[in-house]
């Protein structure tokens, strides 16, 4: 833009030529056919923007939109390193959580069999022997989610990161 400014304000010099050959030539008394050609050099040169000042408010307005840029582009990048640390934080916490998980799913399926064992002997009905199953499956399909959850946040920590 800076460029493009500079060059209006600059001379501009055009060279054309134009040849031919036609009836009447460049003379046009003649009715032969003749060759002609025309050579010329055009120099233009607007001297408008200097008196008015218009060159002097557009340099002010690009440097105004390269600071406005300049602004917005610090801003995004401050925004993506805030979103950066939160997926990093988000994933700390999911592998915290998936070791909580595999904790507790251990533990439900040492449940599980004690449960199986005791129903055997009777000691607990089959209700309640349906009801450890239920949460020992419930604690595996946490655990799955907290897993996919932990891939879509490394996920999206790559994105932010622009891989």
């Amino acid at each position: 833009q800076e460029q493009l400014s500079k060059a209006k304000l600059m001379p501009r010099v055009n060279f054309f030529t134009t040849l031919g050959y036609g009836r009447p030539g460049l003379n046009m008394l003649s009715n032969e056919f003749d060759p002609y050609a025309l050579v010329g050099l055009n120099f233009k040169w607007n001297l408008h923007p200097l008196y008015t000042g218009s060159a002097n408010r557009e340099k002010q307005q690009l440097r105004l939109q390269s600071e406005r840029i300049a602004a917005q582009r610090d801003q995004y990048l401050l925004q993506n390193s805030v979103a950066q640390q939160q997926q990093i934080r988000e994933i700390e916490r999911l592998n915290n959580l998936l070791a909580k998980d595999q904790r507790i799913v251990s533990l439900r399926d040492n449940m599980v069999e004690t449960a199986a064992v005791q129903l055997e002997n009777g000691v607990i009905t089959s209700s309640e022997y349906l009801t450890e199953t239920t949460n020992a499956t419930t604690a595996r399909m946490n655990a799955r989610l907290h897993e996919i959850q932990l891939l879509q946040a490394k996920l999206m920590l790559g994105y932010l990161n622009g891989k």
